[in-house]
């Protein structure tokens, strides 16, 4: 059988095609290849979690089937025999390059025959790149490596001492903090026993009942809360990466729940949310604390907020870059939250026997629900998002230099991310249009959001979000509203046309108006606004933004100049569709000349490529550019590498590196040896044809692996 497809979609995973070619009964005439069937299929490896060292030397994967025992790999880019972990997923590599660490799944068969709620817990391997010797650990939470790639750390599920005992290199709660504790007391879920390892010797230390712990980012130093069953020794703690050193108490309380360890990436500044536990173990009102180094202090706590406001210790912390400002969440507080804790029934109560006609015990679970037309949702959505809805966060923001604290956003207006700019952040507020979401797809006004003052200002009303998906072919959708990194733009996409606000003159301009080329989706077909192609980027000090149409990238300075084609319309020329590509997903913008990476899709011939442009500058520049479709993964934190795939119908989409020009592109996996030789694969043409109304089509026929020139075949057409 023949199978005909359209190539309207841009994505087509080779599996998927394989599985297709099932139809064919035969191997191929005059060779010997076997004939592809559903066991084969569910056999072939899939890369999963593929990632590259900082110093760009050594790739790790996971390489699972579709039904059966996965393997981690790490292969040396510079060529030779990879090493293998039997059941490896999710690696991670320390920054150095000398240890890679997987976690380790139980078997296959133990996960397919577990009982409901009783998976197998998995392990952790370290694998040592120098010679691929692989030690194993079971039964492990979590694990991470220290910034400098010294130490690793691990967590297990349970605690692993003697009950009594005290294990060698534990560090002890009870000397260090010499607080009493509450002997009629225990705590349910306790936290479990952390091991540092230092990797060059192999020593270990072992520190009890650690519910949370994190590496700092710059400097070697290690933070950990403890929650003990008694509340014994429960709070913060420091320790130097030193297998010598001792713990240090940086805020402690019996029963308290210390959450959200959160390092500034550039120096010693840790902050943590503290709140103690009820009865029922159950955080409550929680203290935002931070250690500067050399001191410990409070930043906000329950008397700083607004009243019926608290901070949940499962706030998320966040840092500016500069170190200067420290993101949180608040949310109203339950309440039972503010009134206490509900009194207990009556537990010495006298049991009632069982009447099967009691007409209360019956009608005990009843209950109503009450729609009423004015209800922002309605009943059963109301029910789906209460949960989440209750324990949403609305984000604040402490000034450290002023020692002063802001709220930003409440639950009329929600902050978009936290900023990376000093000055402002982007809010919107969907409220006013949650009623008509169910016809109109949803709407919202945008704000910006004073970091200072916690000010607003209005941008627009009745936004609603269009993303285009014809950027989905590079891993993403185009952002159609976006603030500038010194924010002092808002940026947006409405009625066929991208706009700009200026926030310092609250002006706002049209930026596409009167030009020779559509910004909006004149492919978009479906009932709803049309979209446009989504924001590149931007350059330094907020001078210029690039902007897609359909083909070309263009910058728009933003003081009101002319704007610019950087691609010189080539795109538009050859069907070439051209998209700003990140290659460092860390950087915010583009100075003048700087290269800037195009991913590109060909509309004739389906290739995809990369091409390379200069900001301020343009140009266009083919860095590499074959029948081939690739996919960039990451770049080398380190090295001027980046680690991509490429596949067509033929070849599967094994990991090959490059520099940044793609020179010196090389294969470096091969995860299914011999896929494509050892089955009667088939074959893939891409066709042209004319409908019957004078539209150009194309489709690829998908034939057989035993396909016979002149012979008739049944034709499956699949079509959309």
């Amino acid at each position: 059988m023949i199978i005909l497809r359209p190539v309207s979609r841009l994505v087509r995973p080779l599996l998927c095609l394989a599985a297709l070619l099932l139809l064919a009964t035969a191997p191929m005439a005059g060779q010997e290849r076997a004939t592809l069937t559903f066991q084969d299929l569910m056999k072939v490896r899939q890369i999963q979690s593929p990632t590259l060292s900082p110093d760009g030397r050594w790739v790790a994967l996971a390489a699972v089937p579709d039904r059966g025992d996965g393997e981690g790999m790490v292969y040396p880019v510079e060529g030779g025999s990879p090493y293998s972990v039997p059941r490896g997923t999710r690696p991670s590599i320390s920054h150095d390059g000398a240890w890679v660490a997987f976690r380790v799944e139980t078997t296959f068969e133990a996960r397919e025959t577990a009982e409901r709620g009783d998976a197998p817990r998995p392990g952790l391997a370290l694998l040592r790149t120098s010679d691929g010797e692989v030690t194993e650990w079971e039964e492990v939470r979590s694990f991470a490596f220290s910034a400098g790639g010294g130490w690793l750390a691990r967590l297990a599920y349970e605690e692993d001492e003697e009950e009594g005992g005290e294990e060698e290199g534990a560090v002890s709660q009870e000397e260090d903090v010499p607080q009493e504790a509450d002997e009629a007391r225990t705590r349910e879920d306790p936290g479990t026993t952390l091991t540092l390892r230092e990797l060059a010797t192999g020593v270990e230390i072992e520190i009890p009942h650690v519910a949370e712990y994190s590496f700092a980012e710059e400097g070697e130093w290690l933070a950990y809360t403890v929650q003990s069953p008694d509340g014994e020794g429960d709070g913060v703690y420091l320790r130097a990466l030193d297998a010598e050193a001792d713990a240090r108490a940086l805020d402690t309380a019996a029963f308290s729940a210390a959450s959200g360890l959160t390092w500034w990436e550039d120096g010693p500044r840790l902050a943590w949310v503290m709140a103690t536990e009820d009865e029922e173990g159950e955080a409550g009102a929680g203290t935002l604390t931070l250690w500067d180094g050399s001191s410990t202090r409070v930043l906000a706590g329950p008397d700083a907020l607004p009243d019926g406001w608290i901070l949940p210790a499962s706030s998320r912390l966040q840092w500016t870059e500069d170190g200067e400002r420290l993101f949180f969440g608040i949310r109203p507080a339950h309440e039972d939250e503010i009134a206490g804790e509900e009194e207990a029934g009556d537990e010495e109560a006298e049991e009632k026997a069982f009447d099967p006609y009691d007409v209360e015990a019956i009608l005990e679970g009843r209950g109503v629900d009450v729609w009423h037309t004015e209800d922002p949702l309605i009943n059963p959505n109301q029910k789906l998002v209460w949960n989440r809805e209750q324990n949403r966060t609305y984000l604040s923001v402490f000034h450290l230099a002023e020692g002063r604290l802001v709220h930003l956003g409440d639950t009329l207006v929600q902050l978009q991310g936290v900023p990376t700019n000093p000055v402002r952040a982007l809010a919107s507020s969907s409220t006013p249009y949650l009623k008509e979401r169910t016809w109109t797809g949803g709407a919202e006004d945008v704000y910006l959001v004073d970091l200072e003052t916690g000010d607003r200002s209005l941008v627009m009303e009745g936004f609603q979000s269009e993303g285009s998906a014809a950027n989905s072919w590079i891993g993403s959708y185009g952002s159609s509203l976006s603030l500038s990194p010194n924010g002092r733009y808002v940026v947006w996409f409405r009625d066929d046309h991208w706009h700009v606000y200026d926030a310092r003159t609250a002006s706002t301009r049209t930026l596409t108006q009167g030009l020779d080329v559509s910004f909006f989706d004149v492919d978009h077909d479906y009932p709803s606004p049309r979209g446009g192609h989504g924001i590149g980027g931007w350059l330094e000090d907020d001078r210029a933004v690039l902007i897609h149409d359909k083909y070309d990238v263009w910058q728009f300075p933003l003081d009101g100049g002319r704007p610019t084609n950087l691609t010189g319309g080539e795109g538009r020329e050859r069907g070439l569709i051209l998209r700003v590509l990140r290659v460092d997903p860390d950087r915010e913008s583009y100075a003048s000349g700087d290269a800037i990476h195009l991913a590109s899709f060909d509309e004739g011939d389906k290739s995809f490529g990369f091409f390379r442009t200069r900001a301020g500058e343009g140009g266009l520049e083919a860095l590499l550019d074959e029948e081939k479709r690739f996919r960039v993964v990451e770049k080398a934190e380190d090295a001027d590498l980046l680690l991509f795939t490429r596949e067509d119908y033929d070849e599967f989409p094994d990991l090959w590196v490059g520099g940044l020009d793609f020179g010196d592109a090389r294969k470096v996996t091969d995860v299914n040896p011999g896929l494509l030789e050892r089955f009667a694969w088939g074959t893939s043409e891409l066709v042209e044809w004319t409908s019957d109304d004078g539209v150009p089509l194309q489709g690829v026929v998908i034939k057989p692996g035993n396909y016979e020139p002149g012979r008739r075949y049944p034709v499956l057409t699949y079509f959309y």
